[in-house]
């Protein structure tokens, strides 16, 4: 549990990072706009609901690569 809280927080930031470049040089005005932020109508929520689909997006790559490990390791055995 506490890995994929490691994993959502990281995107998390890695795409706030991406998509607001001036975060590191003006935090505090970036928060304070936060309330009326208007991303698709998500308002305050939509770092959260973005950071959800990027690790939904991850979640499926991952299990993809487990799958096909599983296949290779049964043709090599």
């Amino acid at each position: 549990m506490k890995k994929e809280i490691a994993i959502f927080l990281i995107i998390l930031i890695i795409l706030a990072f991406i998509q607001h470049t001036d975060l590191l040089e003006h935090p505090i005005e970036r928060f304070q706009q936060l309330p009326e932020s208007g991303a698709y109508g998500l308002g305050a929520a939509h770092p959260l609901v973005f950071a959800l689909l990027g690790y939904v997006i991850l979640g499926i790559l991952r299990l993809l690569y487990r799958g096909v490990k599983k296949i290779f390791k049964r043709d090599s055995e």
